[in-house]
């Protein structure tokens, strides 16, 4: 799977809730009307202190246009960043501005049925959301839902119609009551290099409201290898407390192709299996926690644990914390994280965040932590803004750390609402 890795890329996923079309929306009300325009900006207010990277862009924005009348729907979505020469493969080095479009489609839609012509994003046949450009539907019969795409991929999301085929599709739907099933493959044929097949296969088991169990397979064919396989079981003993536990494999080299170059640096396959507990303590108080041990040959006797808690005092507050501990032979890894959202008026609310994060192996002993303040204004119906400040400090921000964030939403009647909520 070659890809190149653009701000677009690494930003784009923010609008995955626009733009994921799924079977299941498409039996969406037909006679449904809305609007939505979102945006966001990314920005450095301190352009010589750079994060990680010191040729970061300076500025980041994302947008996103929707709208729907009755079955039809149409979507445009992307980027455009900032930043100076050689960020974004400029070889002369000058300060450029660029860009890709995510979604730029049509899509018309009934209880029965569903079709997509354009640039879309879609997981159809695998279990990753990509940017194809093309077409995709679906149909549903009764209890079975099939689905299909053929569009054309490229490594660079810039450029349309890019140097791949892809054929995709998936069948599934509900059996005897209790069970989910699903098979879905996507082949991918590059024009110079090898081609790559994938399967992947679904099963849920619902037998009560109080127990489930589910699981999923990815095999790779051109490897003949099992890419990935997981397996979670929950038991909910009443509604303030539920047991779980899971079996995951997996093995990234098999997601790969034999001539891709990261196939060279992938670790060695990887068992996992581990056991969670959710309880509401109080009304207001719901708990979390989970352990894993993780087992492969470069991660014998490995584990992690996780606990967290989220508080609503009343009147609208949120507090959540959480904390990770990653344990293998080499590092110990700790994250501490904690947030808060409270409201001010009936318009206005305010946001703190804290995320700290320390590494310790035999060389050295890692640390970074970071703040962000900020402010939402939903001044009038289906309006919403959000801007925060954040800064840096730490062994990851040697010159500190300074940015800016701006939500804009404006969606009326959009079926999901996103942005101006941190």
């Amino acid at each position: 799977m070659r890809r190149v890795l653009t701000p677009g890329r690494l930003c784009g996923l923010s609008a995955l809730a626009l733009a994921a079309l799924s079977p299941a929306a498409a039996r969406a009300d037909e006679d449904t009307a809305w609007l939505a325009a979102r945006s966001r900006l990314y920005f450095y207010l301190d352009p010589e202190a750079r994060a990680l990277d010191p040729n970061a862009p300076t500025a980041i924005g994302m947008f996103s246009l929707a709208g729907a009348e009755g079955a039809m729907r149409a979507e445009a979505s992307g980027w455009v960043g900032h930043g100076p020469g050689g960020v974004i493969e400029d070889p002369d080095g000058a300060s450029i501005i660029t860009g890709d479009v995510r979604t730029l489609l049509v899509r018309y839609a009934t209880r029965r049925y569903w079709v997509n012509g354009g640039r879309m994003l879609t997981p159809l046949g695998t279990t990753d959301m990509e940017t194809l450009d093309g077409v995709a539907g679906g149909v549903h019969l009764g209890g079975i839902d099939l689905a299909a795409v053929a569009a054309r991929q490229g490594p660079d999301p810039r450029e349309a119609f890019g140097d791949a085929w892809v054929f995709g599709g998936s069948i599934g739907g509900e059996f005897a009551d209790a069970w989910r099933l699903s098979l879905a493959g996507r082949h991918r044929r590059y024009d110079d290099t090898n081609p790559e097949t994938q399967f992947t296969a679904r099963a849920g088991y619902y037998p009560s409201a109080t127990f489930d169990v589910t699981a999923r397979a990815t095999a790779a064919v051109e490897n003949t290898a099992l890419a990935e396989a997981r397996v979670d079981a929950t038991k909910r003993l009443n509604d303030d407390l539920a047991f779980g536990g899971f079996v995951q494999r997996n093995d990234l080299r098999a997601m790969l192709p034999p001539d891709e170059l990261l196939a060279v640096f992938a670790h060695d396959d990887r068992s996992e299996a581990g056991a969670r507990a959710d309880w509401v303590v109080l009304p207001s108080v719901a708990t979390r926690a989970e352990v894993a041990a993780v087992y492969g040959e470069d991660r014998t006797l490995a584990g992690a644990g996780r606990l967290g808690a989220d508080w609503r005092p009343g009147n609208g507050t949120i507090i959540t914390a959480d904390g990770e501990e990653r344990l293998d032979p080499s590092e110990v890894r700790t994250t501490l994280r904690t947030a808060l959202r409270t409201p001010f008026s009936a318009e206005t609310s305010g946001t703190f965040e804290l995320v700290g994060d320390r590494a310790n192996n035999a060389r050295e002993t890692r640390w970074n932590g970071a703040g962000r303040v900020g402010v939402v204004y939903n001044p009038f119906d289906a309006w919403s803004f959000y801007t925060a400040l954040e800064s840096g400090v730490g062994d990851a921000f040697p010159n500190g750390r300074l940015g800016g964030m701006l939500f804009v939403e404006y969606a009326a009647g959009a079926p999901v609402r996103w942005g101006g909520l941190p």
